[in-house]
């Protein structure tokens, strides 16, 4: 592998995920687990790694906003901002900051 040249990612490569359309992202995705396959990782094992990180977002109902957004709508909501304000100010809807603060209630 050492004569070959090294291919370099963008730094920014999650931002740049955001770009490519439905049909280039499975593609890329079904690239990369072909090769973790190829390379011995085995396709369970990282969808068993990936699985592992699934309980580390929020609970029920707002799962599909990253951890640390859940993080920074709970401490608006302790520092008394209104649902309102954080959702404006995060660019979020009302609604999926209403279910994260119902979620931390229940």
């Amino acid at each position: 592998m050492s004569d070959q040249p090294r291919i370099a990612l963008p730094k920014n490569i999650g931002q740049t995920l955001k770009y490519l359309d439905h049909d280039d992202l499975a593609a890329l995705r079904a690239a990369v687990e072909d090769e973790w396959a190829r390379r011995g990782n085995g396709a369970a094992t990282r969808a068993d790694a990936l699985a592992a990180t699934a309980p580390a977002r929020s609970k029920a109902g707002a799962s599909k906003l990253p951890v640390g957004k859940v993080s920074l709508i709970k401490a608006s909501a302790l520092s008394g901002m209104k649902p309102a304000a954080i959702a404006r100010t995060l660019r979020l809807s009302l609604a999926e900051v209403n279910r994260v603060l119902n979620a931390e209630r229940k």
